[in-house]
Parts: C-alpha cells; structure tokens; sequence
C-alpha cells in the first residue's frame, strides 16, 4: 500500500493516517455531505446563484474543493474519518483507527457494541431544496443532489481509501450507505445520493491492478 501511495504521490495521513496503525472496523460507511445547500440564504449562503449547483464544482478552485466545507476540524468538533471531495483530493479528521459515531446506528442503540466497528467517509456533495427557492418564510431542504453525483477522480479517492482501510483491517470491509443503516431512525439520512456501485467498484479495480502490478 505505502508503494502505491509513493507512485500516486498521495500521503498517508490524506487516506486515513499511519498505514501500520491496524483498525479493527468491519464496515465502510459512504456518506455525502449533502452541502453545500445551494437554496440556502444569508449567513448560510455559499453558492453562487440561488437554486443552482455550482457551476465550477469540478474545478480546483471551488471553494469546497479548497476547504472541504471547513474540515478537517479538531475535536470535539470532528464529524468523520475522511473525506473527499469533487476533485479527487481528501483529507483525514480522524484516524480510522479512532473511534467516531457517524451514523445514528452507532450513537442510539447498544453503542458499546458498536465500538470501532465502522469507518466513514464523507463525499463532498452539493444539494439543492425542493422547490428549488421556497416560498418565503418557508423552510429549505436539501432534497436534491447533481444528477452527476460523485465525479471519477471522486469515486477514485474513496475507492482507494477503502482500499487503504482495508489493508489496514487485514481483510476486505464491507460497505453500507448512511441512509441504509439509520433508515429505521427518527430523523434518518438519505445520503449518499446518485451514488454509482459500478464506478465505484471500477476505480477499486484499477488499484487492485496497480498494487499487483508494483
């Protein structure tokens, strides 16, 4: 893993930390971050037009793909392992060998069994309400997502991430959505929107090759 790290140029400590640190997880849980919520307005506004997904999202510099919207932060205001964002990039909060609630599955029922059980990635992900400006006065949701999701540079850093968190296990975890998990929960999530297995699942392929290749 450091080898193909090295030919990727990628730093350990942006997939997850040290790579001889082992981890004790069994599932990897896929988020999006649902935000920045392009139909929100005054302090909370931070896209371009109103009702619309930035238009420059792919580009290095989008002000999410800069600043991850404000993270990594420190404790106690950390709120994931990773994550990623629509340029490929990512950024380690906490060390997926440190344990950090990210689903309301961790957090409401049997927490101490659910201890170090899973690792989370956020997925940087702009949303927009639903109607897209709500009436005033009205409350604004973030129902909607890009009908693109996930770009590939994007699903490339998770794939690798996964890897990385798995070779760290010792054996292959296995992933879950947020909205799977805490379906069953008041206030439950719907995230990861748009979410494509296949690209996923393609961008693991390719470095699976590249390590067996090294």
């Amino acid at each position: 893993m450091q080898a193909l790290l090295d030919s990727q140029q990628i730093k350990a400590e942006d997939v997850g930390g040290d790579l001889n640190r082992p981890i004790s997880a069994n599932y990897f849980i896929i988020h999006d971050t649902s935000a920045p919520n392009c139909s929100d307005m005054g302090k909370l506004a931070s896209c371009e037009i109103r009702g619309e997904f930035p238009s420059d999202r792919g580009n290095a510099n989008w002000n999410y793909n800069i600043n991850n919207g404000g993270h990594p932060k420190k404790y106690p205001n950390r709120v994931d392992h990773v994550f990623t964002n629509h340029i490929g990039s990512s950024i380690t909060e906490v060390n997926l060998a440190e344990h950090i609630a990210t689903t309301k599955f961790e957090s409401c029922v049997d927490v101490s069994e659910k201890l170090n059980l899973l690792v989370s990635v956020k997925n940087i992900q702009p949303r927009v309400g639903d109607p897209k400006i709500p009436d005033s006065g009205a409350k604004v949701n973030d129902f909607e997502s890009p009908n693109l999701g996930f770009t590939n540079p994007q699903y490339e850093r998770l794939a690798l991430i996964y890897i990385v968190a798995s070779s760290r296990r010792g054996q292959w975890l296995i992933p879950a959505f947020h909205a799977e998990l805490d379906q069953h929960y008041k206030d439950g999530h719907d995230d990861p929107q748009k979410f494509k297995m296949e690209e996923f699942s393609k961008a693991g392929q390719k470095y699976i090759k590249s390590v067996t290749s090294l």
